[in-house]
């Protein structure tokens, strides 16, 4: 079995007729002869009618049913068999994943991790149930071989019944292992970690990072406003906020659901000193690093007449509501770099967040041995929960004001 993650670039290979098609992006499941496996293509395709819009999600639960397919047909059972013979192959899975299997395994040239955490058990146990509801739904097996049961939550809006699979391992709650970063290790990650100063508040003559009012800048609106990578990877100037900054507490960032996980817009509040930070790289280090004509996309997206609300490209105006990355990532500015707020040294969109804060926290750790791993997703636990409870309080002292370039 082979799946393929790149359609657009493994349609010649399919059969022209009938013709098969597939959003991009979505996996797409064939035999070694390239024959469409017909019952997990469709699967895959009715994820989005799920309100399943992440294609992450869709290719985690691709490579799960992929695990799974191999391992029956290692035991010579169809994919939609009986379902007692499958419910025995959930049990046999469960004892090879977690119990008796090996640690891991070659797989088509390539050496696969077989034994699981509990955490990858329970994800690979929703996504067959996932699947095999929906061959239930269609009719294609009289009853899902994962059996489940009704268990009662007691919460404060009330009672509410929840289904639970039986086959779900316990396992420890995820939030107990993310602690959100102190104010002191916040100011020491910004201060020395990104900005190069030393533990005193002095310079560093022996720093030698570059851009640091862009990567202070990057990490300010992604601890304040709580901003996950993608969004502020492919946020755009007039999308932001402007930079007169008045008596405001905080102020409304709205991000599209082209840049957001799962494609669901949402609000955030971000403080002054953000904001105010952001412009200033705007203004001095991106202007330095725009070269016109420098990386552009292979099918460029020319705007011009750009403001808060949208831009036209190519001639026609679009709202920026409707840009996902890849569009984003074919823009052109009008002077002639990409439109992405944030610029690698090269003046390409900066995408590699991750190793602006692994080098941080190296740095930090120079000074302070115990300096703990900060990542986007850390910064923003801490943001998220602190910006909830000002906007429901402090509502009336935000503002959005226009955005300028």
């Amino acid at each position: 079995m082979v799946m393929l993650f790149r359609f657009a670039q493994a349609a010649a290979d399919l059969p022209a007729s009938p013709a098969v098609l597939i959003p991009e992006e979505m996996p797409f499941f064939t035999t070694d002869s390239m024959e469409p496996i017909e019952p997990l293509n469709r699967w895959l395709l009715s994820l989005p009618l799920e309100r399943c819009n992440s294609a992450a999600t869709w290719i985690s639960y691709a490579r799960d049913l992929q695990d799974w397919l191999r391992f029956l047909e290692g035991l010579r059972v169809d994919l939609l068999a009986d379902p007692g013979r499958l419910a025995d192959g959930v049990a046999a899975y469960h004892a090879y994943r977690l119990i008796d299997g090996p640690l891991s395994a070659e797989v088509h040239g390539r050496v696969k991790q077989v034994r699981l955490a509990k955490s990858s058990w329970n994800h690979a146990v929703t996504s067959i149930f996932s699947f095999y509801s929906w061959a239930v739904d269609e009719g294609l097996l009289s009853k899902n071989p994962l059996s489940t049961r009704q268990l009662t939550i007691y919460t404060g809006n009330g009672v509410r019944q929840v289904e639970r699979i039986n086959a779900k391992e316990k396992a420890g709650r995820r939030e107990a292992n993310i602690k959100p970063l102190g104010d002191d290790f916040i100011a020491m990650f910004m201060d020395v970690g990104l900005g190069g100063m030393l533990p005193d508040g002095l310079p560093d003559r022996a720093f030698r990072g570059r851009m640091t009012g862009r990567n202070t800048a990057l990490a300010g609106l992604m601890v304040d406003g709580g901003l996950r990578r993608s969004e502020a990877a492919w946020l755009t100037p007039w999308e932001l906020p402007a930079a007169e900054i008045g008596d405001a507490d905080f102020y409304f960032l709205s991000l599209p659901p082209g840049i957001c996980k799962g494609h669901k817009a949402r609000t955030t509040g971000v403080l002054p000193r953000s904001i105010a930070r952001v412009h200033s790289y705007i203004d001095f280090e991106r202007a330095a690093a725009v070269r016109p004509g420098n990386g552009h996309p292979p099918e460029p997206l020319y705007i011009t007449e750009a403001n808060p609300i949208g831009a036209r490209i190519n001639g026609r105006f679009h709202r920026w509501t409707s840009l996902g990355k890849k569009e984003r990532a074919r823009l052109v500015a009008p002077d002639g770099g990409p439109v992405t707020i944030f610029l690698s040294d090269e003046g390409t969109p900066l995408v590699e967040i991750d190793k602006i804060f692994r080098r941080a926290v190296a740095r930090c750790r120079k000074f302070q041995p115990r300096f703990p791993d900060v990542h986007p997703t850390r910064c923003g636990t801490r943001s998220r929960s602190k910006r909830s409870h000002a906007s429901a309080g402090s509502a009336s002292s935000a503002t959005n004001p226009s955005s300028r370039p």
